[in-house]
């Protein structure tokens, strides 16, 4: 676990930006439906998760489940008269900020991947 500690770091990012990237496209393709309300995903870190203070020690102990994600419908944006919020400026803008951040997260594996197997061979 040590030796990809890096890649499993950055992993829970890389599964928060391909699940946004799927709520881009589903955004784009109800752009017309009638009262369709543009989705939204917030990423909630572990340290977000549990706000519990533990203050006896007889206290039941809070399990450890890692960072998720969160679909959340978003109501507030310009309404049309179909009552649709969804922008498709605003889901594009966000699909390049999206598309940026998964490659970014993408070469971060990479190198650290590349840095093993340098590594392993002993170059």
């Amino acid at each position: 676990m040590g030796l990809f500690k890096g890649v499993n770091e950055v992993l829970p990012y890389l599964d928060y930006t391909w699940l946004k990237h799927k709520i881009i496209l589903s955004n784009l393709a109800n752009a017309d439906t009638p009262n369709y309300k543009e989705l939204d995903v917030k990423f909630v870190p572990f340290e977000e998760e549990l706000p519990l203070k533990i203050t006896n020690p007889r206290q039941i102990q809070p399990v450890q489940t890692g960072p998720h994600f969160d679909i959340i419908e978003n109501e507030s944006g310009l309404i049309g008269n179909d009552r649709n919020n969804v922008s498709v400026e605003k889901e594009m803008a966000q699909a390049n900020a999206n598309y940026i951040a998964y490659e970014t997260y993408m070469k971060m594996i990479t190198d650290n991947i590349n840095e093993l197997n340098t590594a392993i061979k002993g170059q």
